[in-house]
């Protein structure tokens, strides 16, 4: 059987993907694991259309497509923070 990255495969159940990754994210009906954009599974119906949380996905849910793609454009960059402009003061006004 081939697997990724010698531990994900087509056919793995949510809870064993649960105990083998990180992070999950849920995006357009795919499942993202550990922030690789590189690969994703696609839930089977009707979860593809009512899954809003993670939660949502029974634990002995088979996933059985996965796919090996790039999807880096759907990856949410880091917000820069703003730094605050400085204010001038103005200089006081002489009459000399």
């Amino acid at each position: 059987m081939n697997k990724y990255q010698n531990e994900l495969y087509a056919g793995i159940t949510m809870e064993e993907l649960c105990y083998l990754t990180k992070f999950r994210h849920l995006l357009l009906g795919m499942l993202i694991v550990d922030d690789d954009y590189g690969l994703s599974f696609t839930l089977p119906s009707p979860y593809d259309e009512i899954a809003d949380n993670l939660e949502d996905i029974p634990y002995d849910l088979k996933l059985n497509e996965i796919y090996v793609t790039d999807y880096s454009q759907w990856q949410l960059k880091p917000q820069k923070k703003k730094t605050p402009k400085k204010r001038r003061i103005p200089k006081p006004y002489s009459y000399f």
